[in-house]
């Protein structure tokens, strides 16, 4: 074969054609013009006839022509004589490239002159490689290389078969080869993925943002999903991302692979930069596939702009998993002060309208709160979706206005309470608020307690007991009391006298629980200074009441020889107490303990009331003022 042999193939396209065109566009012209009458000649018969006569006459273009059916798929089979007739042209340019293109075709008319001239024995041997490996590529068949004489007993056989023979032999022999190179492909693939890996775990952190860029932006696909892997790992490790790692993301926003730009545009929406907003609009006017579609929405929704609103529509009316990103994105475009057409806004005013209460999403959300639909967002308390409750429930909570119908509907949806006491904590730091937020919170839950307690620690100290004298759950005011106490709540600096007040309280309630203990811890808080009768008579019920009969009754003894207290306020909790004993025995065991110690305090009223047995609990009459 003449020529210089050792050329790749395809290679002398641009060499021959350079002189003849003077530049790379002309190359280019010609190229196109190539692939045009190409094209044509598939199914125009005047086409093909000048496709024909300009390889078999070797005219100007004949050159770009082989290289377009070299490229190119099921090319013409009326083609194959001019091609092959072009093998042993002079120039070398014209022969590689006839040998290139009619590796195209695996026919036996096309495969007939590449094995007759493998056989020549004169054949170099870097002609012969490029023969073999044409002759490889039309039938498949690798196993012979370049061995000639295994190419000969081979078309021996080969040249006599069936046309439906010849396809399925050729047919199964390319599937064959198809698979192999695949694995080989992917060992490559395997091969190059493992050494970015390692120089990856090898560089400095410094090193690596540099890298990764690189990784982003290479040719495999295979390295820029490794790219893609290694960066999201670095953003869930809180890694920087610098921005030639962010010009690379944008670059892999148009890939052909829907999940490599998917994973790109996610990457860019988490990091929160509006970087190729322009390459985002540009990739949603022509993405057809809804997961793409979602991830580019969701990017966009970063720093969205009118002509992406406008891409983001039709995913909107869509039933697709697009559809919520669109929501999105058109709620950030409007929050952003992005002014929607009057036909625009008619298309999400439909959308809203046409979507019931059981389907409405997250995002869904966030568009009515965008749009100011806040008797929609407030039917959404009551939805299935209890994530979407939430969501509506905060945009109710900082649209303001609201707290009644978030306290209504925490009572049905005890999830919802956490919102309803922040919004009573932002507008109803009165009374009714702390009445409201003790009506609806589980005060067993620590969460919750806490925001209690911040409503109550901004009322005055009036208000915190009228409110919580009123509680009739003894325990929840237990708890919001102890609450308050253990935070040092003093209404006002030097207030004691408030902080007193709310102890006694406190122990009062703890007493109610029937937990004499914790009203005498309560009691216990107290500064000596306030040390009233109402006070003593507490630390008596208590002490009684914990089973500390003899510590009750030293109190009793101290605070009546000492005016602490009034005898009848002492006698008063002990007939409470005695006729709370249901063990008469004990009962009396009691009452002479009294007579011997208390002498004059019990005189004959208290005995004529444990003898007449109307004795109930609660019929003592003390101070409510601690320093009484």
């Amino acid at each position: 074969m003449p020529g210089s042999a050792g050329q790749a193939l395809g290679e002398p396209e641009v060499a021959q054609e350079s002189p003849n065109h003077g530049s790379h566009g002309g190359v280019s012209a010609a190229r196109a013009r190539a692939e045009a009458l190409l094209e044509r000649s598939r199914t125009d018969v005047s086409a093909r006839q000048e496709a024909f006569q300009t390889l078999e006459r070797a005219l100007e273009g004949a050159l770009p022509l082989l290289g377009a059916i070299s490229r190119g798929s099921s090319p013409p089979a009326e083609l194959v004589p001019a091609i092959v007739s072009l093998l042993d042209h002079p120039d070398p340019a014209l022969a590689l490239g006839a040998l290139d293109a009619i590796g195209a075709y695996n026919t036996r008319s096309a495969v007939r002159p590449i094995v007759e001239r493998l056989a020549d024995p004169a054949l170099a041997d870097s002609e012969r490689a490029h023969f073999t490996s044409v002759l490889i590529e039309q039938t498949g068949l690798e196993g012979h290389g370049a061995d000639r004489a295994a190419w000969s007993a081979w078309w021996q056989t080969a040249q006599f078969l069936t046309e439906a023979e010849w396809n399925g032999q050729i047919a199964r022999a390319q599937s064959a080869r198809a698979r192999s190179l695949d694995a080989a492909n992917e060992v490559s693939r395997l091969k190059l993925e493992s050494m970015f890996r390692r120089l990856h775990r090898l560089a400095s952190e410094e090193e690596r943002p540099e890298l990764l860029a690189e990784m982003l932006g290479d040719p495999q696909p295979g390295v820029r999903d490794l790219g893609l892997e290694l960066t999201t790992r670095r953003l869930l490790n809180a890694r920087p991302i610098d921005d030639g790692i962010v010009r690379a993301l944008v670059g892999l926003i148009g890939d052909p692979d829907v999940d490599r730009r998917a994973s790109a545009a996610r990457i860019l929406a988490r990091l929160g930069r509006a970087d190729g907003s322009a390459q985002i609009t540009s990739a949603l006017t022509v993405e057809t596939d809804p997961v793409g579609a979602d991830a580019l929405l969701r990017a966009g929704a970063v720093r969205p702009d009118p002509s992406q609103v406008a891409a983001a529509l039709p995913w909107l009316e869509g039933e697709t998993i697009a559809r919520p990103a669109a929501a999105a994105l058109i709620a950030s475009a409007i929050a952003s002060n992005i002014e929607l057409s009057p036909g625009q806004r008619q298309r999400v005013d439909d959308y809203l309208g046409a979507i019931p209460d059981g389907r409405v999403s997250e995002e869904d959300v966030d568009l009515l709160t965008a749009l100011g639909r806040g008797a929609r967002l407030v039917g959404l308390l009551n939805a299935l979706d209890r994530v979407v409750a939430q969501r509506a429930g905060s945009a109710l909570v900082d649209a303001g206005g609201h707290v009644d119908a978030l306290a209504e509907a925490s009572t049905r949806h005890p999830d919802l309470a956490p919102l309803a006491l922040r919004a009573i904590e932002s507008e109803a730091l009165d009374p009714d608020g702390l009445r409201t937020a003790m009506s609806i919170a589980d005060l067993s839950d620590p969460r919750l307690l806490e925001q209690v307690v911040r409503i109550a620690r901004a009322l005055a100290p009036w208000q915190l007991m009228s409110v919580a004298q009123a509680f009739g759950d003894l325990d929840g005011r237990a708890l919001l009391l102890g609450a308050v106490l253990d935070r040092q709540y003093v209404a006002h600096p030097g207030d004691e006298f408030s902080r007193a007040r709310l102890v006694m309280l406190a122990a009062r309630t703890e007493l109610a629980r029937g937990a004499p203990d914790r009203a005498l811890r309560r009691l216990e808080s107290l500064s000596p200074d306030w040390n009233g009768p109402a006070v003593q008579v507490l630390r008596i019920e208590s002490l009684a009441r914990a089973g500390r009969v003899e510590d009750a009754i030293d109190l009793s003894e101290s605070a009546a020889r000492d005016g602490a207290a009034t005898p009848a306020s002492i006698r008063a909790v002990w007939l409470e107490f005695v006729g709370a004993i249901e063990d008469d025995v004990a009962a009396m065991a009691v009452v002479a303990t009294l007579r011997a110690r208390l002498g004059a305090t019990i005189d004959e009223r208290f005995d004529r009331a444990v003898d007449s047995e109307d004795v109930e609990p609660g019929q003592r009459a003390d101070s409510a003022e601690p320093g009484a």
